[in-house]
């Protein structure tokens, strides 16, 4: 365990240098999708391979989260942090200097990695150096500079692209993990204290290695069909894969059942395999995922393609969304206890809404002005994600027993991340299939701002039934006693 640091300035020393590695990390999920474009230009990349950028990145930090977090409590968490800021920083000097979409892809793939090495460690150190009276106020900073982190995310890639002082075009937008990244892991190596029993190699052999690789192939097989079927006019051996990912998938789920009842170390306890109000909150946080990240990919490539924006406009055309975000975890935190359990439903029909008017906007209003009108929309689909995604995080983990708080968080952010890479992909087939068909850039936006929209009314209709359930067995239990 981390020795708990006893001088303030201290806990807070180190505590800062972890989180400049967790906002690297924060940044780069959002940073780079004002630079596709030029990415797109410069290596000749296909639309697919667009794709794959962003895909690869969230698809291996998911298949990573859980192993890697397990790796962190039997080899030492400050060690294994050190490797993945290392690696992280590593994968971004081998993004930046890439000559080809192919290496850029490859290199991306090891960035997500060493972030899900990195990652896990960061909140498992703090909380181990802080005191009990300090944790409160760690928690907050930590929510704030993640909402800050994806607010900024945008804004510092197209400020990168557009002032360009060394002429890097879009490979500042991966060079600049470098210094923050050094400055990170020396920090750390000087400041974090290191954990009592720091190498425990006996206990690695439990670790579900066959689920993390079982979990991996059933990603890659799913995936890849979904980004690059269209392209390949969907040959047989393509539908062949989807059928296989399906059997990847069974094979999983038994698996983890018989690797739980043998032992404590599965990726999914046997009680969170059973809970069913832990399976329905983790599939409405998938669907709400499988959306935002796979729209603003095709969004940023609508205003700079479409509308030729420059990356710092249309940067800040989409900041209304995150900005949304973090006024909902601020005002929805207010409600009364009552209406808690309904800011579910609450957010979900927001997001509804301010899809609804993009798609309003987007069809009545044409032109350079149309920028401007998304901006109402996307903070109110702002507001919606922050106050469906907050209440969602607290639901499911209120429902899991205290001994499996870290599974299940590992779960949900895995999960999670698992959403946004097959909205990544389902959303990019249907922005560049529209786009194939007659060039026309607003229709392609269309066809996602559909999926959107039916995503959501999907999971607000299931939202509703589940809370209804819920008030009807709690007004049962209340008559029995």
């Amino acid at each position: 365990m981390t020795a708990v640091l006893s001088d303030t300035p201290r806990y807070w020393r180190a505590f800062a240098f972890l989180m400049l590695a967790n906002i690297m990390n924060l940044l780069d999920v959002t940073i780079v999708n004002v630079s596709l474009p030029m990415i797109q230009q410069q290596l000749g990349a296909t639309n697919a391979q667009l794709q794959w950028i962003s895909i690869v990145y969230v698809t291996a930090f998911a298949c990573g989260l859980l192993p890697f977090g397990k790796l962190g409590d039997v080899l030492g968490r400050k060690p294994v942090f050190l490797i993945g800021v290392l690696g992280f920083v590593l994968a971004s000097a081998l993004c930046g200097f890439a000559n080809s979409i192919e290496m850029l892809i490859a290199a991306r793939l090891l960035q997500g990695l060493a972030a899900a090495v990195m990652t896990p460690q960061v909140m498992a150190i703090a909380n181990a150096i802080f005191p009990s009276s300090e944790k409160s106020r760690m928690f907050g900073v930590i929510g704030m500079l993640s909402s800050l982190a994806s607010v900024l995310g945008p804004f510092v890639g197209g400020l990168l692209l557009e002032w360009d002082p060394l002429a890097l075009d879009w490979r500042s937008v991966f060079l600049i993990n470098l210094p923050i990244g050094l400055v990170a892991l020396i920090g750390a190596w000087l400041y974090v204290p290191h954990a009592q029993n720091d190498f425990k190699s006996a206990a690695v052999r439990h670790i579900d290695l066959i689920g993390s690789l079982l979990f991996a192939v059933f990603m890659a097989a799913l995936l890849y069909p979904l980004t690059e079927g269209a392209v390949l006019g969907w040959p047989w051996w393509i539908v062949a894969l989807l059928a296989f990912a399906v059997l990847c998938f069974i094979v999983l789920m038994r698996w983890e059942i018989r690797f739980a009842q043998r032992s404590h170390a599965a990726l999914l306890p046997l009680s969170l395999q059973q809970n069913r109000s832990f399976w329905l909150g983790v599939g409405l946080i998938m669907s709400l995922a499988s959306v935002a990240p796979g729209y603003f990919l095709i969004l940023t490539l609508y205003l700079q393609q479409g509308y030729q924006l420059s990356p710092l406009m249309s940067a800040l055309t989409t900041m209304a969304f995150p900005v949304g975000v973090m006024s909902a975890s601020y005002l929805m935190g207010r409600l009364s206890p009552q209406w808690q359990s309904w800011r579910v439903v609450i957010g979900l029909s927001a997001l509804i809404i301010g899809f609804a008017l993009m798609l309003m906007s987007h069809h009545y209003f044409k032109g350079p002005a149309q920028q401007w009108l998304f901006w109402g929309p996307l903070l109110i689909a702002g507001f919606g994600m922050g106050s469906a995604i907050i209440a969602l995080f607290q639901s499911v983990m209120a429902s899991v027993p205290v001994a499996d708080s870290g599974a299940a968080s590992g779960a949900m952010q895995s999960i999670q991340q698992m959403g946004m890479a097959l909205g990544m992909a389902v959303m990019g087939q249907l922005f560049f299939h529209s786009l194939s068909i007659d060039g026309d850039y607003n229709e392609a936006l269309t066809a996602g701002l559909l999926y959107g929209l039916c995503v959501y009314l999907v999971a607000l209709l299931v939202a509703i039934r589940f809370l209804k359930g819920k008030s009807s067995s709690d007004r049962v239990v209340e008559k029995a006693t």
